[in-house]
Order: C-alpha cells, then structure tokens, then sequence
C-alpha cells in the first residue's frame, strides 16, 4: 500500500474526537481567548448547572470568578506561554463558589483562529478533606506517628 493512501491508524477522527468531548467525566469548555464560550461538554453542563445556550450567552466572567488573583495570573500565563493549569474559583448557577483544578491551552484551527479549550474538575471534596485534616492536625495536642 501506498504511502498516503490510507488514513494514519493513530489519527483521531472527527467522530471519535466528539465521543470523547461528549463522554469525558472532566468538565471541557471550547471557547476564544476573550472569554466567549463557543462549546461546552455534559459534565461541564452538570457542573456548572447552566444548559450549553446559557454558558455560550454568558461567557467565562460569568462562570469563574474573574477577580480572583490566581485566575489573573492563570490568563496572563495562558497568554504569555500559550497553556495554563492550576486552581480557580467556579461559580455555579445558584451562586454557590467551588474550586475547580484547571488546564487550558490556546491553539489555532485549521483557518488560523485562536482557540481555547479549558478542562475542568471540582475539587471541593478534596479541598474539604484537606481542611479537615489540616484543622484536626493544628488542634490536637496528641502527637501522631505516620
């Protein structure tokens, strides 16, 4: 067979590229470096409690807490270097603020637009385990030997 004749096996189709969008358990958010949200999975729907319509009509300010230094500092290094990861401030359709684990990189597409992707996990669970075991330790006058 002929060099270029057949698809790379390794490639990623378009279909297989969608089913994992669509079936990933971290939240992923497709958008543009401004802030406008062009996609978003189911798990971000269900994390952040607004349908895709609703997330793409209210953009990134809307969904994360945009005043927060480290994410300041997340979308200047995002700028800067292209990629970014870490810990910010979620903000669900309730009100309720959770702390999200991060990693977004721009890229561009095929006709040279600048892209986001963002993916997304609620840590609150291990943020709140980690208070917990971090209040136990500073009140207990008992030692502890690991």
């Amino acid at each position: 067979m002929e060099k270029g004749t057949k698809k790379n096996e390794t490639e990623v189709s378009h279909g297989q590229f969608l089913s994992i969008f669509e079936n990933s358990i971290n939240a992923i958010l497709f958008g543009i470096p401004d802030g406008t949200l062009l996609d978003a999975n189911p798990a971000a729907v269900e994390m952040f409690g607004y349908s895709i319509e609703e997330l793409r009509k209210l953009g990134r300010g809307a969904i994360f807490d945009t005043t927060d230094p480290k994410m300041i500092a997340a979308l200047k290094t995002r700028t800067e270097t292209g990629k970014a990861k870490g810990e910010i401030i979620g903000i669900r359709k309730n009100g309720e603020r959770f702390p999200c684990e991060f990693s977004s990189a721009i890229f561009k597409t095929e006709t040279g637009e600048s892209r986001t992707s963002t993916v997304l996990n609620d840590i609150s669970e291990r943020k709140k385990a980690e208070e917990e075991i971090t209040l136990l330790m500073d009140n207990t006058e008992e030692s502890f030997v690991l």
